[in-house]
């Protein structure tokens, strides 16, 4: 049988969420799938959301050492979803 690109079977590509909040669920959620890769979306909104929340309860920590269990919730809470989506 001869096949042509335009014969292909269909791809199902997964819908993206809409804002980066969501992204950043999505990762949440899979913090223990270990195999594929997270889109580029998903990473980087993942990561500029830690970074800006760990910027911001490190530079409160400074201030007033209350903020420092938040701060320590948020590293270790993320580190195994930072790794997942690697």
């Amino acid at each position: 049988m001869n096949w042509s690109a335009s014969q292909a079977y269909p791809v199902a590509v997964p819908q993206a969420p809409s804002n980066p909040f969501a992204w950043y669920a999505a990762v949440i959620r899979k913090y223990a799938v270990f195999h594929g890769r997270a889109s580029r979306a998903e990473y980087w909104s993942f990561y500029f959301i830690n970074l800006v929340a760990g910027a911001v309860l490190y530079a409160a920590a400074l201030q007033s050492e209350w903020f420092l269990v938040p701060y320590l919730l948020l590293a270790l809470g993320t580190l195994l979803p930072q790794l997942a989506a690697l």
